[in-house]
C-alpha cells in the first residue's frame, strides 16, 4: 500500500472502478458513532472572552508574474558576476543561509543585504570576504549563550574557496578532513531553531549522527572552510572549523534510515490493524460437548412422567437453548417424600381457585384474599414435551405465537399421571435468545414429530390462531392483521384448514414455533407443606353425569339400537393417517390458546367404543 501511494499509481483509478469496488463488496464505508461525554465550559468561556479582542495578521500581497521573473533574472545575473569576480568561491543563496545559520532578525537583514541587485561586483566581493573572516575567526558559542559573538578583525590573507560538493548521506561519515565541516539542513520545520554545538567524533569512535531522511538528501553538502575568511558569513556566532553544526528539529520529526530493514515499517505511525482471533473447536470437542449436554438432559427427566414420544424435539435443539440458563437445577432442601408429593387438579381448583383446564388460570378475588396467590401455571407434558419435569429443573416452553408475553414469576405444576400434579417451584419464563425454531431446525425434527404437531394444531383449541392466519393468507394473499384474524376465528372458517396447509406454512417460514426458557428461581416450601397436610383430608365433589349416555358395548361388535356409528374423517394425504392418542371424538375448542381437556374427560373418551362395521360394509382403520 505504501509503495503504491508513494509511486502515485493510485491517481490512475477512475470513479467507475471505485463504484464497481463498492458494489461488489470489496470496499466498505465505515461508520463510527459520536457520543458526547462532556463539555469544556472553561474553554468555551475563554473563546467568548478572547475572540472579540483578536486582531488578524495582515496577509501578504501576491506578487505578479512579471515582477517575480524580473527579480529572479536580476538575482541570477548578480550571482553569476560574483562567481566570475571571485574565482573558486562558494556562493550560498539567501534561502539556504536562512535555514542553516540565521537565528535572529538582525542576521536575516545582513544576509538580505548581500543579494541586492544595486550593488556592484566589487562591493559583493568585499562583503563576502568580510563575512568569511567573521565566520571562521570568531570564538565558538555555547548552547546556553544566546548573545551574538563579537566581530574579529580582517585577516590579511584572502581565502580560496572551491565549488560545493554534494555527497550522499552515507559518504558524510567517511569524510575525515579536519578542514571540512558537516552541516545538515532539515526543512521539516518552518520555525527557526538554535544551532547546538556538537563535539566532533574522534578517529576510531562510533558516529552518533543519524543519517537524514531521503527527502533531505539534496540539502546536504560539504563546504570548504579555511582558517582565513571574511566577515558577515556567520554574523550570529563564531564557530571553529572542527565543530559539527546540526539544526534542531521539533519533537514530532523523526529521521528515517536511508536503507531500512525489510522488517522495519516505512511509517512508524501507520494505521493499526485489528486481527480477530477466533478459536474454532475441533470436531472431537464438539462431539464430547454434545454427549455431555445430552447426559445432563437425561438426568433432568422424570421417569414417572408419561409423554408422547412423537412430540419431543431433538436434543441438540433443546440443549442449545437450555444452555442459556444453565443445566444445574435449583436446590430444594426438603425430604424426598414431601418434595415429590402430588395432588389432583380438582383439589387445587377447589382450594386455591382457577379453571381446571387452562394452563394459566385466573384466580378469583375470593380465593386471592384468602391465600394471596395468583400466578399458577400448569405445564402439561403432552403439549409441552420439553418442559421441566423435576423440582427445580430447567426447561423450555413452546407456543405457536411468538408475540406472547409472560411477565413475572409463576408457581409451576407438571402432570405426573392421570389427574396427578406436582409442584416444581417458582419459575421465570423469558423469551429465548433464539426466540423461535428456524426453518432449518424445524426441518431437522423427525417426520413423526412434525406430523403430530400439525394434527394437534388443527384439532386443539390452542392452534386456532395458527389456522386462522393460514386461512387469512389464502384468502387475502398477504399477511392478515389482528382484526382480520379475529374475524376469521369468530366465523369459524379456520376449521377448513388441513394438516397439509399447516405443514406448508411452517416449512415456508410463514409460521414459527416460539421458544421460551423456564428457569427456576425459587421454591415455595410453605405451599408444598400445605398441600401435604390438606390433600389427604380432601373429599372430591361428585361428578355430574354427562348428557346422552354412551352406547353399550356388545360382544358381537354391533352397536346398540338407536345409536349410529360415527364415520372417521380421512385425511387427504397418507402421511397424516396415523392417529394420535391425544385425538378425541368430541373436539374441545373453547377458543383459548392454552386450554386443555380435563383428565377425567380424557379417561372417559379413551374408553369410547368404535365400530369396525359389518362384513358387507367394513370400516378400514
Amino acid at each position: 500500500m505504501d509503495k503504491i501511494r508513494d509511486s502515485g499509481r493510485y491517481k490512475r483509478i477512475t470513479p467507475q472502478e471505485v463504484l464497481a469496488a463498492y458494489d461488489s463488496g470489496e470496499e466498505r464505508l465505515g461508520v463510527w458513532t459520536m457520543k458526547c461525554i462532556g463539555y469544556d465550559t472553561k474553554f468555551q468561556l475563554e473563546l467568548y472572552e478572547k475572540f472579540p479582542t483578536w486582531v488578524p495578521a495582515p496577509r501578504k500581497p501576491r506578487k505578479k508574474k512579471g515582477d517575480t521573473e524580473g527579480k529572479s533574472k536580476g538575482k541570477k545575473s548578480v550571482k553569476q558576476e560574483k562567481r566570475k569576480a571571485v574565482p573558486g568561491s562558494t556562493v550560498v543563496s539567501k534561502k539556504r543561509k536562512r535555514n542553516k545559520l540565521s537565528n535572529s532578525e538582525s542576521d536575516l537583514t545582513e544576509l538580505e543585504s548581500e543579494d541586492e541587485p544595486e550593488r556592484g561586483v566589487e562591493e559583493g566581493k568585499s562583503e563576502r570576504e568580510e563575512v568569511k573572516t567573521e565566520y571562521l575567526d570568531a570564538e565558538p558559542v555555547k548552547a546556553e549563550d544566546t548573545k551574538p559573538a563579537k566581530k574579529v578583525e580582517d585577516s590579511p590573507e584572502s581565502p580560496t574557496f572551491k565549488e560545493p560538493v554534494k555527497l550522499h548521506p552515507e559518504q558524510l561519515e567517511e569524510e575525515t578532513s579536519p578542514t571540512r565541516t558537516k552541516i545538515i539542513k532539515a526543512l521539516a520545520s518552518e520555525e527557526r531553531a538554535a544551532l547546538v554545538e556538537l563535539p566532533k567524533n574522534e578517529p576510531g569512535t562510533e558516529s552518533h549522527s543519524a543519517s537524514p531522511s531521503p527527502g533531505l538528501r539534496e540539502d546536504v553538502e560539504m563546504i570548504d572552510l579555511t582558517s582565513d575568511s571574511d566577515e558577515k558569513l556567520c554574523p550570529m556566532a563564531a564557530i571553529s572549523p572542527d565543530t559539527v553544526l546540526v539544526r534542531q528539529e521539533t519533537p514530532d520529526v523523526s529521521i528515517i534510515p536511508t536503507d531500512p530493514s525489510p522488517s522495519a515499517p516505512d511509517n512508524p505511525q501507520s494505521r493499526r490493524r485489528l486481527i480477530a482471533e477466533i478459536i474454532v473447536p475441533t470436531w472431537a470437542q464438539l462431539q464430547a460437548d454434545r454427549k455431555k449436554f445430552h447426559k445432563k438432559l437425561q438426568d433432568l427427566k422424570n421417569p414417572k412422567i408419561h409423554k408422547i414420544q412423537d412430540l419431543e424435539l431433538d436434543l441438540d435443539t433443546v440443549a442449545s437453548r437450555i444452555k442459556e440458563i444453565g443445566f444445574d437445577p435449583y436446590p430444594v432442601d426438603l425430604p424426598v417424600d414431601i418434595k415429590e408429593f402430588a395432588v389432583s387438579r380438582d383439589f387445587l381448583s377447589s382450594t386455591y381457585g382457577g379453571n381446571m383446564q387452562k394452563a394459566f388460570p385466573t384466580v378469583s378475588k375470593k380465593f386471592f384474599r384468602r391465600h394471596g396467590m395468583n400466578n399458577f401455571a400448569f405445564v402439561h407434558p403432552h403439549y409441552q414435551p420439553v418442559g421441566p419435569e423435576m423440582p427445580g429443573a430447567p426447561g423450555l416452553f413452546l407456543c405457536s405465537d411468538v408475540d406472547e408475553d409472560f411477565p413475572g414469576n409463576y408457581r409451576v405444576f407438571t402432570r405426573i399421571g392421570s389427574n396427578i400434579w406436582q409442584l416444581l417451584g417458582i419459575y421465570e419464563i423469558k423469551l429465548s435468545i433464539r426466540p423461535f425454531l428456524t426453518v432449518a431446525e424445524w426441518a431437522r425434527q423427525d417426520l413423526k414429530v412434525r406430523n403430530t404437531w400439525y394434527r394437534q394444531i388443527c384439532t386443539q383449541g390452542w392452534g386456532i390462531s395458527v389456522c386462522a392466519r393460514v386461512i387469512g393468507r389464502k384468502e387475502l394473499g398477504r399477511e392478515p392483521t389482528k382484526k382480520e384474524v379475529k374475524k376469521i376465528e369468530e366465523s369459524k372458517r379456520y376449521k377448513n384448514v388441513t394438516p397439509e396447509d399447516i405443514a406448508k406454512a411452517y416449512m415456508r417460514g410463514e409460521e414459527k414455533m416460539g421458544v421460551w426458557t423456564m428457569k427456576c428461581v425459587g421454591y415455595d416450601k410453605k405451599l408444598q407443606q400445605e398441600l401435604c397436610e390438606k390433600f389427604p383430608h380432601y373429599v372430591p365433589m361428585p361428578r355430574k353425569s354427562r348428557k346422552g349416555g354412551k352406547a353399550g358395548v356388545r360382544s358381537s361388535g354391533e352397536t346398540g339400537r338407536g345409536s349410529r356409528g360415527r364415520k372417521r374423517k380421512r385425511s387427504e394425504s397418507p402421511d397424516f393417517a396415523q392417529d394420535s392418542e391425544l385425538e378425541s371424538e368430541d373436539e374441545k375448542s373453547s377458543g383459548g390458546k392454552f386450554i386443555l381437556v380435563s383428565d377425567e374427560e380424557q379417561e372417559e373418551e379413551e374408553l369410547v367404543y368404535r365400530s369396525r362395521g359389518t362384513k358387507s360394509r367394513p370400516i378400514h382403520l
